[in-house]
């Protein structure tokens, strides 16, 4: 496969099936601590429900996707979009954060956008920034992936 042919990725629905499946659960003994007249019910109904909405936001087309190009790179979260080009990005990398592995990246010298969100995120974390997903792929095929698609567009 040529690298620059364009190329999607999408979340695997098994992350928003459970938190569906855990949310909708959830919203069940919220509504039982309700019926037994205890207020805090309520509480628990209304933060599983929005987590049950958002679960299912999230399976619908369109929601979430990483697409990759020969001129950069799309992330989709909920909708909202973010384009990047292959030179904004110095490299990527696979690190933990909080537990959790992710596709981290550093940006390059000449990308100035968010200069103070950045350098927080590189005191805390040591990169300026993540991928929110993994799209299916292991982070360390994905950080791979990214980098060879990266290397690719200096040859065109």
């Amino acid at each position: 496969m040529d690298l620059i042919e364009p190329r999607t990725l999408r979340t695997k629905p098994i992350s928003n099936i459970a938190l569906l499946s855990v949310s909708v659960g959830f919203v069940g003994v919220g509504r039982w601590m309700v019926h037994e007249g205890q207020w805090s019910g309520w509480l628990i109904i209304g933060f599983f429900g929005v987590c049950a909405l958002v679960a299912i936001a999230l399976m619908l087309p369109g929601a979430s996707y990483l697409r990759l190009n020969s001129e950069g790179f799309t992330m989709c979260t909920m909708y909202r979009s973010h384009t990047f080009k292959w030179s904004d990005v110095a490299e990527f990398d696979v690190s933990q954060i909080f537990g959790n592995t992710m596709v981290m990246m550093n940006f390059s010298d000449s990308y100035k956008a968010s200069p103070s969100v950045r350098k927080f995120n590189v005191a805390t974390v040591g990169f300026d920034g993540a991928l929110p997903n993994s799209y299916g792929l292991k982070p360390e095929e994905l950080a791979d992936l990214m980098n060879r698609y990266k290397a690719s567009s200096h040859a065109v």
